[in-house]
């Protein structure tokens, strides 16, 4: 087959015109092959390049037609990791509300469904990571194929979380979806990985402890105590009472990644600015105090002046992203609505 680049289809002409990657040219270039085509033009995308979306004239036209336009919604639902892990990987939610969390009994692993990544409910992972050595795998509900594995850089609750980039491929050898890597060399976690800390089995009375866990978040029935919350899911129940209250606009109210205590303490302090109207005073070391009075598992992790530190660089935080004005040292006035 003769092949030409875009660059010299000028003063080229054939009765048909095939574009391979048309998902990586731009519209000049697209239509400078399509000119030179007499009878007809096929344009080959990949719909992964193409994110269910038009973009260019060009595209719009391919996506005019009916057919293509069908093709490309089935392709997406099908590309998302949510229907990925439900259609071959047996993802099954476990009886809980707060967050869609499952086990993969085959692979020994956490599955995490998240609405948003950045939200609060990625507290959870904090909370998987900090008390269990199995892997966790998360994903966005909208994202296709690309999802992540989550653990900590130590064995301490302070110390950070890190996160890797993943998609779900078939595997010949394993026959069915699994893990791979993305990197110039893509592999099969399985096959080429080290999967140590895999295959584990999962204890029935943790997954009876989440569910207490959950039902107290919701506040449902105290199965068990507030104050006996582990530090990750009482910072995600204060963010979630406080927003079922109140109602909040996401911006500014991300959680980044980062170390366990400092995401825990962002959400406490997040939660009683969405919580309070404008114009309240919050004093630094009165909350902190507080949350450190209440949980057992801050008293176990550290003392209360690290505690204290870490909420002061919270409020710090929230203060440069506007969501506070500072009316001194270590008080605060709330600013957002």
């Amino acid at each position: 087959i003769r092949t030409e680049s875009v660059s010299r289809y000028r003063g080229l002409e054939s009765p048909i015109i095939i574009i391979l990657d048309a998902d990586s040219m731009v519209d000049a270039e697209l239509f400078c092959a399509y000119s030179r085509a007499t009878t007809l033009v096929i344009a080959i995308y990949n719909p992964r390049a193409m994110g269910g979306k038009s973009a260019g004239k060009f595209q719009e036209q391919v996506l005019a037609i009916e057919e293509n336009r069908d093709k490309l919604n089935e392709y997406h639902l099908t590309s998302l990791v949510c229907n990925i892990m439900r259609t071959h990987l047996g993802f099954k939610q476990f009886d809980i509300e707060s967050i869609n969390l499952s086990w993969h009994k085959a692979w020994g692993v956490w599955l995490v469904e998240l609405n948003d990544l950045n939200g609060y409910e990625s507290l959870w992972l904090d909370y998987l990571a900090s008390n269990f050595k199995s892997p966790i795998f998360y994903w966005d509900k909208k994202s296709q194929f690309v999802f992540y594995s989550y653990n900590l850089n130590g064995n301490f609750p302070g110390d950070s979380s890190e996160t890797t980039p993943l998609k779900l491929e078939h595997c010949d050898n394993c026959d069915t979806f699994v893990p791979y890597t993305i990197g110039l060399k893509s592999e099969c976690i399985f096959c080429h990985g080290d999967t140590n800390t895999f295959y584990e089995k999962l204890n029935p009375d943790t997954i009876e402890g989440i569910i207490k866990y959950d039902t107290t978040i919701l506040m449902k029935n105290n199965s068990i105590p507030i104050n006996q919350l582990p530090i990750s899911l009482a910072a995600f129940g204060a963010r979630r009472y406080a927003e079922k209250k109140r109602g909040v606009a996401k911006d500014s109210l991300e959680l980044p990644h980062g170390r366990i205590l400092y995401r825990a303490a962002l959400a406490f302090v997040q939660s009683r600015i969405i919580y309070h109207p404008k114009g309240t005073e919050i004093i630094t070391v009165e909350l902190a105090t507080e949350l450190f009075n209440k949980y057992n598992d801050i008293q176990l992790s550290l003392s209360l002046s690290q505690w204290k530190s870490i909420v002061s660089s919270a409020f710090s935080t929230c203060f440069q992203k506007g969501l506070l004005t500072k009316k001194s040292k270590g008080i605060y006035i709330t600013s957002s609505n």
